[in-house]
């Protein structure tokens, strides 16, 4: 239907919902094509950067009806072109990886630029998912309640240890 991604943006209102529900392998109701074309417009969104923002929020098991919100915060950090909404769906898509892998490993459910930061230290300093584990045990038995920085402080004084017996 359209050679590039770019062309959706001639697309034509029913031409673009066409698309959209091929891509996603089903209809839409009249309440979602409504709401697209309202996000659109409220926006001032071209249609391949919302195609895109839809597609994320797809894989994240999120529809069209949290696609407002995502748009909405797209659109405060001046973010519409297609470009700039493909270079912030990788940042989120790392970052969404590395909150999977922190609250895998940690066990916690939700997941703070604190954690992040300790998360991608221990990591940088090539401690294992075990050792981490291992932290997060030490750190409940005797703070009862997971603390990044005390297991901060434990990964720490251990890598010492490992690295003094070498």
């Amino acid at each position: 239907m359209f050679n590039n991604i770019n062309d959706l943006d001639r697309a034509s209102e029913s031409e673009f919902v066409l698309y959209i529900e091929q891509n996603l392998g089903r209809k839409l109701s009249e309440q979602e094509s409504f709401t697209l074309s309202l996000i659109q417009n409220q926006y001032d969104f071209p249609k391949s950067s919302l195609f895109l923002a839809l597609s994320f929020q797809k894989a994240n098991g999120k529809g069209i009806a949290h696609l407002e919100y995502f748009v909405k915060d797209l659109a405060a950090k001046d973010l519409k072109d297609y470009e700039a909404v493909k270079k912030e769906i990788a940042r989120l898509t790392v970052l969404n990886d590395l909150d999977k892998s922190i609250r895998t490993v940690v066990g916690i459910k939700e997941v703070s630029n604190v954690w992040r930061k300790y998360y991608a230290q221990w990591k940088e300093w090539g401690v294992s998912d075990s050792d981490i584990r291992n932290a997060k045990w030490i750190c409940l038995k005797r703070q009862r309640s997971i603390i990044p920085q005390y297991m901060n402080g434990i990964i720490k004084n251990d890598l010492l240890k490992r690295r003094k017996k070498r």
